[in-house]
């Protein structure tokens, strides 16, 4: 029964990892993009002075793109909060029935 309840915790230990490793990696993609947009916005920025610049619309497009990554680094977040409660939750009732059976 103790091994059985060891190795579920193990799992669940595993399972945890395994997510914070996905979303990592998908986290640091989503900053990588959001370096190059931003270094592309900036190198897009009107020098003075001010005139019709072709760039502006590129620059636009670029900041939509921007947006749009950091849209989907917060739903991320929430994915992976929403992932990982039930895990930590699962992990917190098998370390009390451990803590409770070895008492």
């Amino acid at each position: 029964m103790l091994d059985a309840m060891r190795h579920d915790i193990a799992l669940t230990l595993n399972q945890i990892d395994n997510a914070h490793g996905a979303h990592a990696r998908v986290r640091k993609s989503l900053f990588r993009q959001e370096l190059y947009l931003d270094t592309e916005i900036m190198q897009r920025e009107p020098r003075p002075p001010v005139y019709d610049d072709p760039r502006l619309p590129e620059r636009d497009r670029l900041r939509d793109r921007l947006r749009a990554v950091e849209k989907e680094r917060r739903q991320l977040m929430l994915s992976e909060q929403e992932q990982l409660r039930p895990l930590h939750d699962r992990l917190l009732s098998l370390t009390n029935r451990l803590e409770s059976l070895t008492l």
